[in-house]
C-alpha cells in the first residue's frame, strides 16, 4: 500500500492543536490517514490586499489558506528578509518567499510593477503575509509588444490589396483579439 502523501491527497490528521509563534499547528501528530488520492486542488480565496494584513481583525480566519489577490502593483522592493509589498489600492499586503532568496519565484520585484495576481499560503509568522509556493503563484502583467510587420513598416510601393502580418513578442489569445482594434495608417494611395 502506498502511504506517501502527495499534492492533491485528502488527509485526516489527528493530534493536538497548538499555537507556536502565532502559527496554528498540530503537534504532536498522532496519525495521518489518506482519505483519497489525486483530488483536484482548491481554488484560492481571492481577497483585497487590505484583508491580507494585520489591519483585518479577521485575518486569522485565513491562516493556512491558499489566498490570492486581484491586480496589484508592487509598493516596495524586498527588504533584507526578502519581504515586499503589493497593493490593489485598498492597502498593502506583505509577500514573503519564506526561503529568504526569491530564487524559487523567478521574479524580482520592481517598484511599480503591475502583477495580474499573487497567490500563496496565508501565514502569520512575524506578521501576516502571503507565501507564494512556486513561480506560477506570481503572474506578471506584461503587455504584448509589436515586434514587426510584413510588409515591413515604412516600405514603399506596397500593393493596394495586400495581406498584412503582425508579429508580436508572445502568442495572442485569438479568442480575445478584436480586429477592429487594429488600424492601418499612412498613405493608401497608388495603383
Amino acid at each position: 500500500k502506498n502511504n506517501a502523501v502527495n499534492i492533491g491527497d485528502s488527509l485526516l490528521v489527528s493530534g493536538t492543536v497548538i499555537e507556536f509563534r502565532n502559527l496554528t499547528e498540530i503537534s504532536p501528530v498522532n496519525s495521518i490517514n489518506i482519505l483519497k488520492k489525486g483530488c483536484p486542488l482548491p481554488n484560492p480565496v481571492v481577497l483585497p490586499t487590505c484583508s491580507l494584513s494585520a489591519v483585518n481583525p479577521n485575518a486569522e480566519a485565513y491562516e493556512g489558506v491558499l489566498v490570492a489577490t486581484n491586480k496589484v502593483n508592487v509598493d516596495t522592493v524586498p527588504n533584507t528578509y526578502y519581504e515586499w509589498k503589493v497593493n490593489d489600492g485598498s492597502g498593502p499586503a506583505i509577500i514573503d518567499d519564506f526561503l529568504d532568496s526569491l530564487s524559487n519565484l523567478n521574479y524580482k520585484p520592481v517598484m511599480g510593477d503591475s502583477l495580474v495576481r499573487v497567490q500563496g499560503i496565508f501565514n502569520s509568522l512575524y506578521g501576516w503575509k502571503i507565501l507564494p509556493r512556486h513561480a506560477k503563484d506570481i503572474v506578471q502583467y506584461k503587455p504584448v509588444k509589436l515586434i514587426g510587420t510584413i510588409p515591413s513598416n515604412g516600405r514603399a510601393n506596397v500593393p493596394a490589396h495586400v495581406s498584412i502580418k503582425l508579429e508580436f513578442d508572445k502568442p495572442l489569445n485569438t479568442a480575445t483579439v478584436v480586429p477592429s482594434n487594429f488600424t492601418v495608417t499612412g498613405s493608401r494611395g497608388g495603383s
